[in-house]
């Protein structure tokens, strides 16, 4: 049974950067501490624990938005919506997550797994070819260190799709991996999540903190942008792999746009391509400083591109 997306929705204000918090490295035996004898209201105690320490008004209306549980390690604007990773110290398992926040519900979390989340999804002959090859399959989170683990995709018409990436295991957290399953979350251009789709599956995998790939599914005949967080003040910046002995999409070109003013502050490069009718494709890029050509890129990043109606 393959155990499937469920969106937990939080009510909440807009975050950005302001909400990040970092607390120093005895936080946690702190917290321990002080609120182990708490009982069902350790949630509230750890929130008190972090106004104690120096956390700002924004830091702790996140936290208090995902229940007195998390703080937010870092940020991502993405349009009208943006990626957090959320730090739950006192969970068993996975301690960080992967939300989607500031848009319509304020927060999801993509790895709320549970059942099947529509009936489209059944429908769809690639999640059936899956099913129909993995009978035993279940998802489990991929990396969620880092925002930039989550690809985001923007339209022509303002739309955005966040990707993310699921190791797909033989039934069980200890299992066999059998590879990596992509579900895209869409969102109209007002930040409003219109529905999850699946991208794809492929056998390959070589740990989650191997070089990065994704899945991407676009409709024939469309425009879309890759929208990739760089920060060139570094001297870094993407490159794109020439594609060799096989037909290529059409680069539109691609720029750099910084986020906000800050000395220092990182940017979004946004590589645009048209689809054509049918076919799948492979981009691959590379995060390097461009005079150092003899030296291996900083991060790699596999983005396979299927054209599907």
């Amino acid at each position: 049974m393959f155990a499937f997306l469920l969106i937990f929705l939080f009510a909440g204000q807009s975050f950005g950067p302001s909400a990040i918090w970092k607390p120093d490295a005895n936080f946690r035996q702190t917290v321990i501490s002080a609120c182990q004898n708490r009982g069902a209201k350790f949630d509230a105690c750890f929130a008190d624990q972090m106004k104690a320490a120096g956390a700002s008004a924004d830091a702790l209306a996140f936290t208090h938005a995902v229940h007195d549980e998390a703080y937010m390690q870092s940020f991502r604007p993405v349009g009208p919506i943006g990626i957090a990773v959320a730090v739950y110290p006192f969970r068993a398992n996975e301690n960080d997550a992967l939300l989607i926040v500031n848009g319509e519900p304020p927060t999801i979390d993509v790895d709320a797994l549970d059942k099947l989340p529509a009936d489209q999804m059944r429908a769809d002959p690639a999640y059936q070819a899956m099913l129909k090859n993995h009978a035993d399959a279940t998802l489990f989170p991929g990396d969620r260190s880092s925002t930039d683990a989550l690809l985001a995709v923007g339209f022509a018409d303002g739309s955005r799709e966040v990707v993310a990436g699921y190791r797909v295991q033989a039934g069980c957290h200890a299992c066999a991996v059998l590879g990596l399953a992509f579900f895209g979350f869409e969102f109209d251009p007002q930040g409003k999540w219109t529905g999850t789709k699946f991208n794809g599956f492929t056998t390959e995998y070589s740990g989650d903190r191997a070089n990065a790939r994704q899945i991407v599914r676009v409709t024939p005949n469309s425009t879309f942008t890759l929208l990739l967080p760089g920060n060139r003040t570094t001297g870094y910046s993407w490159a794109l792999t020439p594609t060799k002995g096989k037909k290529a999409l059409q680069s539109l070109g691609q720029k750099y746009e910084a986020q906000g003013n800050a000395v220092g502050r990182g940017g979004e490069e946004q590589w645009s391509f048209r689809a054509p009718s049918s076919g799948n494709f492979t981009l691959n890029f590379g995060y390097k400083r461009p005079w150092e050509k003899n030296t291996a890129p900083a991060k790699s990043l596999e983005i396979s591109v299927q054209i599907q109606q």
